[in-house]
Parts: structure tokens; C-alpha cells; sequence
């Protein structure tokens, strides 16, 4: 969608987005469980799908410590496209490429993850406190067959 524009032009693009639209579908819940982890002494990841360069700046909405999606490449100033996608198990490939390149120590079993979709089983597998959230209709199978939490956050 963005290919060949300038990448100062993407940049202003992604912080209009996230100010006008992405920040009005996130939960004011989910913003009070963020600040209790962080408070408990946590680090919060956020993992995404989406582009880093919306998911960026969204981090620092949510004053989450590190960000992972899916890179945005550009060539000679312009977006040429989209690298690997940060989706299902290359999401835990990537973190865990993350915590390493950055020394992190990351105890999986005392971790608490949050997700809506089921392709974020790779993650919820190896997490001591899945928690399925508005979760699409496999996910919700997937945590009641498992006994994970599950909540609806509007």
C-alpha cells in the first residue's frame, strides 16, 4: 500500500494512524493490566503482526519496554515492502532472536501473555500464564480445552 513512498512520508503516515486510529481500539483494561505487570516489576513486549513502524510508535503509547513486528523495508529512502512476517511461530522465533541479540533473561513460566488469535499458540504454549483476550472463536476452543483464562475486554 505504501510502497515507493518517501519514508519520512510513511513515518508521518504511521503517527497519524496511531494517534487518530489505533489508539481508540485499545482497551482501557488493557492499559490497568499493563500497568499492574509493570508494576510488579515485569517487562512488557509488545508482539505484533503488524508493521514496526506503526508498532513503534504505539509502544511508547502503551510505555511498553521493547517491540517486535514485522519489519518495513526501504531502499533508497523509499518502502520497498514488507520483510518476514512476525506471525504464528516466527513471532516466538523472534523473540526469542530478540532476548538474545539484547543478553534479556526471560522466564517463560513466570511470563503472562495476551493474545486474540490462535496463531499465537506457539507462544501460549510455552508461557506459565496464557490469557486468551476478545479471543476469535478457535483461540476461545483452544483456552477452554487447555484451562487457560479467557476475557472480554471492550
Amino acid at each position: 500500500l505504501l510502497n515507493g513512498l518517501p519514508e519520512a512520508e510513511v513515518q508521518e503516515l504511521r503517527l497519524n494512524f496511531v494517534r487518530q486510529v489505533a489508539t481508540k481500539y485499545i482497551s482501557p483494561r488493557a492499559i490497568k493490566v499493563m500497568e499492574h505487570h509493570q508494576k510488579e516489576g515485569y517487562k512488557i513486549f509488545l508482539l505484533s503482526a503488524s508493521p514496526e513502524i506503526y508498532l513503534n510508535h504505539l509502544s511508547r503509547f502503551l510505555h511498553a519496554d521493547y517491540c517486535i513486528g514485522t519489519k518495513v523495508e526501504f531502499k533508497n529512502n523509499n518502502k520497498i515492502g514488507l520483510g518476514t512476517h512476525c506471525y504464528g511461530p516466527e513471532k516466538l522465533k523472534r523473540l526469542n532472536q530478540f532476548i538474545s541479540k539484547e543478553n534479556i533473561t526471560l522466564d517463560y513460566k513466570d511470563s503472562f501473555f495476551y493474545s486474540d488469535h490462535h496463531s499465537d499458540l506457539p507462544i501460549f504454549e510455552n508461557v506459565g500464564n496464557p490469557i486468551a483476550v476478545n479471543a476469535n472463536a478457535k483461540l476461545k476452543s483452544m483456552a477452554i480445552r487447555n484451562g487457560w483464562s479467557t476475557y472480554q475486554w471492550n
